[in-house]
């Protein structure tokens, strides 16, 4: 579709002679009677024409649900960044300035078609493929031992989708995903990062086989050349196809100095949800057609998985509130007891932002907070207006009990996570806690912080056999417990957090005091 009948003259010479049946149309108006009628593979459209211009007929193409999907190249006189920006807004699938090479337009005709032909592939193989591999391993284990190879990897990543599919919290789907790219695609360091639509950047959620302190401030803005150039591409690319563009400069540097050598979009829909970072690979080799074709696979499985994962923490989120309300209640009956887990949750959250936890680790600590007495609002009316102080015994009677309850009921929910968290939350660091005698980094990390601030509260608000401590009393008992019962760092974190660093001294409390 071009004005200039001698663009389309050139055009379909040179596409005709290799072999392409070519449709033309010199405006707007008869490009869209064209298209409707002749349902063509890919379009080429240039963005100045009469009646319409490209961009109207391109926004129309998007706006109809026969013809969304149809690819298209635009192409412009305009050499600025704003029409290139604008095409991509509406849906372009690549773009050409004038003047340009026809052999420049054929390659780009050509890998479009042969995207769109895979994709149309593994979307019917995708189904099929499992039972296909069990029926016919035998056989291509006979002859085709590199075919046995590929097979056996994708295989064992439909698989692994399959288990992904499974899991509810965005946390595990991302882990799963992470997984399978060190497990199956062979990489040494991976991340997710998703999309951050208020500030529109790209944050990492998840990694591993990256230091924290390189990745915790890396961010990719939407509105930067890398990423208009890799959504634009919709495909893996490595950063040394980046190296000649100097406004992806400064991206390039960030993303090489954490070791990633090539980037994955995730599309649900058209928009791009996350983005798939990798270093190289364990052996040392490059990326092969097996490997990128894995990365696309498991960057269109991702998509599907984090949008249900969205959906799910929704319905997550609105059981929080409801059962947080009914902690709050309950809490508030009762003379120091009141706002106890909302100022355990403040306080936990303090600590994760200061140790850059990622956002789906910090809404665990924050759930684990919140609801980590949900098992003992049975007791309270006996513990508080009764005054009775538990012995040893009832003491560890009711946090079995108490963990246990609540454990069977956040994992009914779909809340494995968290009643992980709740259930290890009396663990202590030297493996002489409750209830699995677990130690060290073996307990859940949300667990070990909810363990400290809330033993923190409980001290700095008055109980029935009690007065309340002092602050400052009531971190030298945590200090004092550090090793013992709780985890070092967390401590030390939680000091800085407070911004307060009272003297280890010879203030003790006796194992009771935190009850």
């Amino acid at each position: 579709m071009d004005d200039d009948v001698r663009v389309i003259e050139l055009l379909q010479i040179t596409l005709t002679g290799r072999g392409y049946s070519v449709q033309t149309a010199f405006d707007g108006e008869a490009a869209l009677e064209e298209i409707r009628r002749g349902k063509p593979d890919l379009l080429v459209l240039d963005v100045r024409l009469p009646r319409k211009s490209g961009f109207q007929v391109l926004e129309t193409i998007r706006a109809d649900d026969g013809l969304a999907h149809l690819p298209v190249i635009l192409i412009s006189g305009n050499s600025s960044n704003e029409a290139r920006i604008q095409g991509l807004r509406l849906g372009a699938d690549d773009f050409l300035i004038k003047p340009f090479s026809p052999r420049e337009l054929i390659m780009k005709i050509r890998r479009i078609l042969d995207r769109v032909s895979d994709q149309k592939l593994l979307q019917g193989e995708n189904q099929l493929l499992e039972a296909e591999v069990r029926r016919q391993r035998e056989q291509v284990l006979a002859g085709h031992s590199e075919m046995q190879r590929n097979l056996l990897k994708i295989g064992t990543v439909l698989q692994r989708v399959e288990q992904i599919n499974e899991q509810r919290s965005m946390a595990r789907v991302l882990d799963g995903f992470l997984q399978s790219l060190i497990c199956d695609v062979g990489l040494q360091g991976v991340c997710f990062f998703l999309r951050d639509c208020k500030e529109r950047t790209f944050r990492p959620e998840v990694w591993r086989g990256i230091k924290d302190t390189v990745i915790l401030n890396l961010a990719i803005p939407e509105k930067g050349f890398l990423f208009q150039v890799l959504a634009l591409e919709g495909r893996t690319m490595s950063l040394d196809e980046f190296g000649d563009y100097p406004r992806a400069a400064d991206d390039l540097l960030r993303l090489s100095s954490a070791g990633f050598t090539h980037l994955t979009p995730v599309r649900q829909g058209g928009d791009v949800v996350a983005l798939m970072a990798g270093g190289d690979k364990v052996d040392g080799q490059a990326l092969d057609a097996l490997d990128v074709h894995l990365l696309s696979l498991l960057a269109r499985s991702a998509a599907t998985a984090i949008q249900n994962a969205l959906c799910f923490d929704e319905v997550r989120k609105s059981f929080v509130v409801t059962v947080t309300q009914l902690v709050a209640t309950v809490e508030s009956r009762y003379e120091g007891l009141a706002g106890h887990s909302s100022r355990v949750n403040d306080l936990a959250l303090r600590i994760a932002d200061c140790f850059g936890l990622a956002q789906s680790v910090r809404q665990t600590i924050s759930y684990a907070a919140l609801l980590h007495d949900l098992g003992a609002l049975e007791e309270y009316e006996e513990l508080f207006e009764a005054q009775r102080v538990l012995s040893d015994e009832e003491r560890i009677e009711l946090r079995r009990r108490a963990s246990g309850g609540v454990r069977l009921l956040l994992e009914n929910s779909h809340m494995p996570d968290v009643a992980e968290a709740v259930y290890h939350l009396h663990e202590y660091w030297d493996g002489t806690g409750l209830p699995d005698a677990l130690a060290g980094e073996s307990i859940p990390r949300a667990s070990r912080i909810v363990a400290a601030v809330n033993a923190f509260d409980a001290l700095t608000h008055p109980r029935p056999h009690r007065a309340a401590y002092s602050p400052e009393d009531a971190l030298r008992i945590i200090q004092d417990r550090a090793g013992h019962q709780f985890d070092p760092e967390v401590v030390d974190v939680f000091l800085r957090a407070l911004e307060m660093r009272p003297p280890i001294a010879g203030l003790a409390a006796s194992g009771d005091e935190t009850a």
